[in-house]
């Protein structure tokens, strides 16, 4: 990203995100026609904003992921973190009624899916 970014406010938006939220405004609707029924809560058990030089990584580590989800909470929190939308923006998207969405959706090219763990079988 070459504009600047605040990343102690980047830092505060992540830790904003963890914990049990329903994330259905950032659920981008997979036109299957089953939106209205889906399961939007997910747990984030940690979301680590680092810098390495120049690069900027955040790592999301949670339960499991709404259709593009990750790509939709990262927009919104650089949104932030540029300070062209208040942390308590993102706070009431976290809390939103049903309808209302983030519209600030980071690039695709930049995902990468680190790993998957499933829990053991008995």
């Amino acid at each position: 990203m070459p504009q600047r970014l605040d990343f102690a406010l980047l830092e505060a938006a992540c830790r904003l995100c963890e914990g049990e939220h329903d994330f259905r405004a950032f659920a981008a609707n997979r036109g299957d026609g089953k939106d209205a029924t889906r399961d939007t809560v997910r747990h984030l058990w940690s979301v680590r904003p680092e810098r390495d030089g120049p690069l900027l990584s955040l790592t999301f580590h949670g339960s499991g992921f709404l259709y593009k989800m990750v790509r939709l909470l990262t927009g919104t929190m650089i949104h932030v973190a540029r300070g062209r939308a208040p942390l308590a923006a993102l706070e009431h998207l976290l809390t939103a009624p049903p309808g209302e969405k983030s519209h600030h959706s980071s690039p695709a090219d930049g995902l990468y899916l680190v790993s998957v763990d499933y829990p053991a079988a008995d």
